[in-house]
């Protein structure tokens, strides 16, 4: 008899919380976590007539189904709290996005980079670049821009709780294998001296953004 309206309740605080929290799942559930355990001390310090046994019999359906719906709101909260560690990540300090894609995403223990160029965060310059009036490239230094990408790179790692020594494969596009594959493979071969990686490079027609070389990445993070 009182579980519908109970449930109703609960449906009536999630959207409330749903947009206090910005749709935050892991702020929601601890909100509604928090609710419930007020609601729960509320009825049993709330003073009762033994005398009217209607009332007790309720209070006893009530405090069962908060019982009920806590534990039901708990489990919820554990699985979310696990599928939070695979959530977007963003870094401060890399270049934003040119699409729809965050910086990395943490699955269990590994983290996966999306693609990385060397360009520098808030403004579209790019390292070893100069670009004319209609933004072709006329000249660039290929070194220069394999220290931006890693520098890149390490932030993110950084950010996201991981580190440069945690990666475990690297996917490297470059435009010119012939005249760039020389320098880059000096390069990266000083910043993985400990660290050895997997490692895949290719050769692309051209990227998104007028630079010579981008990155992929896969960690581990704990």
């Amino acid at each position: 008899m009182w579980k519908d309206p109970i449930v109703e309740e609960v449906r009536r605080m999630r959207l409330q919380f749903e947009a206090e929290c910005d749709n935050d799942i892991e702020k929601i559930c601890a909100k509604i976590l928090e609710a419930q355990e007020a609601h729960s001390h509320r009825l049993i310090t709330q003073p009762l007539s033994i005398e009217k046994e209607p009332e007790r019999r309720k209070y006893e359906e009530i405090t069962t189904e908060l019982a009920v719906i806590r534990d039901e709101q708990t489990k919820e909260f554990s699985s979310i709290e696990i599928s939070t560690s695979e959530k977007p990540v963003t870094s401060s300090r890399a270049p934003e996005p040119v699409g729809a894609y965050p910086h990395a995403r943490r699955v269990g223990n590994l983290l996966f980079l999306s693609g990385i160029g060397p360009r520098e965060r808030g403004t579209n310059k790019i390292p070893g670049v100069t670009l004319d009036d209609k933004g072709n490239i006329v000249e660039y230094d290929i070194e220069a821009q394999c220290l931006s990408v890693f520098r890149n790179i390490k932030h993110i790692l950084e950010d996201a709780g991981s580190s440069w020594e945690n990666i475990v494969d690297v996917t490297v596009f470059l435009t010119s294998m012939k005249d760039d594959f020389p320098i880059f493979n000096r390069v990266y071969a000083e910043y993985f001296k400990d660290n050895q990686p997997c490692r895949t490079t290719v050769e692309v027609n051209r990227l998104p953004t007028p630079i010579a070389i981008e990155l992929k990445v896969i960690a581990t993070i704990d």
